[in-house]
């Protein structure tokens, strides 16, 4: 060991190389641990940067099976509710169908029982009808009294003021016997157009209703139109009935006011007449033969209205018989008509009670014949299915033998070609084989017969 000037100890010799070896080995030792660490270090960062590649790939691959899923959820959602909306759709078809089923079937109850019921129950409706227009015919017939008895006591009134009432102006007595007889005239021809217009619209209607009735017979009618056509003709009835009644007002209302302005007339005469009388008390004497002429020539005027109106009231009475005649016998066709419709719609409801329980009865008697044929059917049909399953059975059984002795003989014969190709085989490769035999024994002695000199020709030892 040596020393440096410098203090500093020197290794050398064998210490030396052993103190270099060992540097070197720790210098290796600690470069390859620093090399592993590298690795390590770089392995690890590699394998973090796997992982976290590999967690996102799984986030991301999450992600989408959640909205795969999410979707697949919303699709399934979405299906199951048109399933829904369709099972519904067709519920809810299903329910109306029957709904309008048992709507109709209801109607047609209520229809036969409202047929029922209004067949029970019309007749006396019908009675109340004819008893009330009794009643009104009665009341009519008293109204048509009331007004003749009217009309009489004025005719009565108007002949005792004649009478009593002596006018003085055959110029103005003229004149109101021409307006009076007009007034009348008017009212007559008045009278006699809607007696006229009333007997042809009787005719119009009547001709209208048997030929309405004629092409109703045509056809079955049913309770309504029935029902239709006499409120009809009761309504039309009840107004040519109160057209009747208002002519008849009117000109007794015109009458009424055509004498009242006689009477007018006459009172203004009258006193025109006793003031002439009471100023010209001197004149009458003079005029004492006019006067007597006047009165004669008043009375003859009046015995001419008396005459006049007496025709007039006897062709009003004529006129009120008429119509009252035209109205009952119309009235007796009515009530003819009435019955007999009553008589056929009794026949008809007779008639619709009859093919009711006529067809209760059948659908009744079909019902058991379908109750007793049913089992029957259904016991023809089991044996017929049976006897034709067992024909099948059959069938298959004999076409399963047949096939399976075809099968067999298709093998036997395939057995028997077999053996006979076999023995053919076996045949030739005998005849080639005893060809072949043939061929080696000539062989085999031309091969002996070509040796046998050169073995005689060979010296013996």
């Amino acid at each position: 060991m040596l020393q440096d000037p410098n203090g500093v100890i020197r290794i050398w010799g064998t210490g030396y190389y052993d103190k270099i070896q060992r540097e070197g080995e720790f210098y290796v030792s600690a470069q390859r641990h620093m090399l592993k660490n590298k690795v390590r270090r770089q392995f690890e960062e590699f394998r973090a940067a796997i992982d976290l590649s590999l967690d996102e790939r799984r986030k991301r691959l999450l992600v989408m099976l959640q909205t795969e899923d999410r979707k697949n959820h919303e699709l399934s959602r979405l299906e199951l509710e048109d399933e829904r909306l369709l099972h519904h759709e067709e519920t809810m078809k299903e329910a109306t169908a029957r709904r309008e089923e048992l709507e109709n079937k209801e109607c047609g109850l209520s229809d036969t029982r409202r047929h029922v019921l209004f067949a029970q129950s019309c007749v006396p409706y019908r009675q109340y009808v004819i008893e009330k227009h009794a009643r009104e015919v009665a009341e009519d017939r008293k109204e048509i009294t009331r007004y003749e008895e009217w009309d009489r006591l004025c005719q009565e009134r108007d002949a005792e003021f004649a009478e009593k009432q002596k006018p003085h102006f055959e110029e103005q007595l003229e004149r109101e016997d021409e307006g009076t007889r007009k007034l009348r005239q008017r009212t007559s021809d008045e009278i006699k157009s809607s007696y006229r217009d009333f007997i042809k619209r009787l005719q119009s209607k009547e001709d209208d209703k048997r030929f309405r009735y004629s092409e109703e017979q045509r056809r079955p009618r049913t309770i309504l139109e029935v029902q239709g056509i006499e409120e009809e003709s009761a309504e039309e009835k009840i107004k040519l009935k109160d057209e009747l009644l208002k002519n008849v007002k009117q000109g007794v209302d015109a009458l009424k006011k055509s004498r009242d302005e006689e009477k007018q007339k006459e009172k203004l005469v009258e006193a025109f007449c006793n003031k002439i009388m009471v100023t010209d008390c001197e004149h009458a004497t003079v005029k004492k033969e006019a006067l007597r002429e006047e009165q004669l020539q008043f009375m003859r005027y009046q015995k001419r209205k008396s005459i006049n109106e007496k025709s007039y009231n006897q062709c009003i009475d004529k006129l009120h018989r008429d119509v009252y005649t035209e109205k009952r016998l119309q009235e007796q066709r009515q009530r003819i008509k009435n019955k007999e419709k009553q008589t056929m719609f009794m026949k008809e409801v007779e008639d619709f009670r009859k093919a009711v329980s006529l067809r209760k009865k059948e659908e009744k008697a079909a019902e058991q014949e379908l109750e007793t044929e049913i089992p029957r059917i259904v016991g023809k049909t089991v044996k017929r299915e049976n006897e034709l399953l067992l024909e099948k059975e059959k069938e298959r059984h004999r076409r399963s033998t047949q096939y399976a002795l075809d099968l067999s003989g298709q093998q036997g014969y395939d057995f028997s070609v077999h053996n006979r190709l076999r023995e053919i085989e076996l045949e030739r490769e005998k005849k080639a084989m005893t060809e072949a035999e043939v061929k080696y024994q000539e062989l085999m002695k031309e091969v002996m017969l070509c040796t046998a000199p050169k073995r005689n020709n060979q010296p013996l030892h």
